[in-house]
């Protein structure tokens, strides 16, 4: 729904998010930030990298944006900020300074959590993840029974769940798993 709100911009997002965090009380020195909506893989690996350093960025520069906009507390709604346009905050220009720069920032990324689905864990894409630093993978299993998976055009195995899994481990990741109760045929 926050993307939404936000037209899908990553800045946005974070920012509001973290706007709502603060105006609720709550500290935003450690951010777990979990992004959601599907098999990043999908996506090249310039748009992949571009996206994550948004991420970093708006949390690195999150108090230059609340020393730059005005914000309407007297609403009944929850104050949005819903534009990014005239604000003067020059980002890095490389995803690693985004990364260096966000180990002494005030909002911190401390978790970073994405979605995979099994047939996309290789070894090119967990080091492009732990380079961008991905702390953690969310990946949809479904079901354990390959006729499920076959049924439903799921596009792997079980085997490929087994060498997955394995393969996130080897790298450090930390593994949640989504299943599907209820899938077709199962």
């Amino acid at each position: 729904m926050r993307a939404l709100l936000n037209n899908f911009d990553p800045y946005k997002q974070v920012y509001n998010r973290l706007l709502s965090l603060m105006l609720t009380g709550h500290d935003t020195d450690k951010i777990e930030m979990i992004v959601l909506g599907g098999t990043r893989d999908v996506y090249p690996k310039s748009y992949k990298i571009e996206f994550i350093k948004w991420l970093y960025d708006a949390c690195n520069h999150f108090d230059e944006f609340l020393e730059q906009v005005e914000i309407d507390f007297s609403t009944p709604k929850a104050p949005r900020y819903t534009t990014t346009e005239g604000l003067s905050i020059i980002y890095p220009a490389t995803i690693e300074e985004s990364i260096t720069r966000n180990e002494s920032a005030n909002n911190r990324i401390i978790w970073l959590t994405i979605e995979t689905r099994p047939e996309y864990v290789t070894h090119e894409n967990c080091q492009l993840w732990r380079e961008l630093g991905v702390t953690r993978m969310e990946m949809g299993i479904q079901t354990l029974y390959n006729s499920v998976h076959e049924k439903n055009k799921r596009g792997h195995d079980n085997d490929a769940i087994v060498k997955a899994m394995h393969l996130l481990r080897q790298y450090g990741f930390k593994i949640s798993t989504h299943f599907m109760p209820g899938l077709y045929w199962s």
